[in-house]
């Protein structure tokens, strides 16, 4: 249900574990126990929108937008834009 929210949010500024914990009613140690499979809260929606980053510039329909209007569309864009480039100069390596 978390992992779903955050989903549908990843364009929003809205994914704080304050946020979170607030719309779901549970403490931040328990949130962070949730994730904690996953290598913790934020990196969990780092990864979620660093890969709707890549969807969106793989995208047919992005062929046309400039990468400053994605930028603004997907919250820590330049975080995104970063961890993009370290996983292309990995895949070369």
């Amino acid at each position: 249900m978390i992992k779903h929210h955050i989903a549908h949010n990843l364009e929003t500024d809205l994914l704080t574990a304050a946020e979170l914990c607030r719309e779901f009613r549970i403490s931040r140690a328990s949130l962070y126990r949730l994730f904690e499979a996953d290598g913790g809260l934020a990196h969990y929606i780092r990864e979620q929108r660093l890969n709707l980053a890549f969807r969106q510039l793989l995208s047919p329909a992005a062929q046309d937008n400039r990468l400053i209007d994605l930028a603004r569309a997907v919250p820590a864009f330049d975080t995104v834009l970063h961890q993009l480039a370290r996983r292309r100069a990995s895949r070369r390596q």
